[in-house]
């Protein structure tokens, strides 16, 4: 029988806090860095803030069972939209400050790793410890890192001088 999720309790929601406080520190840190210091600043920034996102959709979610009017009676709604935001805004300034190649791979790791440890403290999930479960969850992870790498590395990333401009849509 599978076990649902709880509501996790409001003290438990610091920890989201704390992630969006370190984003606020890494945009800061970014202010007087190179361009490609800050683009990966401002991207990591954005994807932890994408992460605190997943967790607000998820608490929404169980908030569901209790109704519309409890979502709406509710801090998460406002906060999800809130962090999409600045966490839209962060990457866009991400892609902007620097190539793709620079900031996009800093975006992609920082939101699932950031969701999974929101999952673990704020909703009180567990990583499975027994071997198979690790040897999974370690290929995961290095299989995350390692396309990472091939996209931080991609030419299609890189846009060469003598290219025609996008036509665009």
């Amino acid at each position: 029988m599978q076990q649902r999720a709880m509501e996790p309790a409001s003290a438990r929601w610091l920890a989201a806090g704390a992630v969006v406080l370190v984003a606020v520190v890494l945009v800061w840190a970014g202010r007087g860095s190179s361009l490609q210091v800050k683009a990966m600043l401002l991207a990591s920034a954005a994807g932890m803030l994408f992460g605190v996102q997943d967790a607000l959709t998820r608490g929404l979610l169980l908030r569901l069972e209790h109704g519309l009017s409890a979502i709406a009676a509710s801090w998460q709604p406002y906060a999800s939209v809130i962090v999409a935001i600045c966490g839209l805004l962060l990457a866009q300034s991400a892609f902007d400050a620097a190539p793709l190649r620079v900031s996009l791979p800093a975006a992609t790791a920082a939101e699932p790793l950031t969701g999974i440890a929101l999952g673990v403290v704020v909703f009180g999930e567990r990583l499975r410890l027994s071997a198979g479960a690790l040897a999974g969850e370690i290929t995961g992870l290095a299989m995350m890192v390692g396309g990472i790498v091939i996209l931080g590395r991609s030419p299609y990333l890189v846009k060469r001088a003598n290219d025609a401009p996008d036509p665009g849509i």
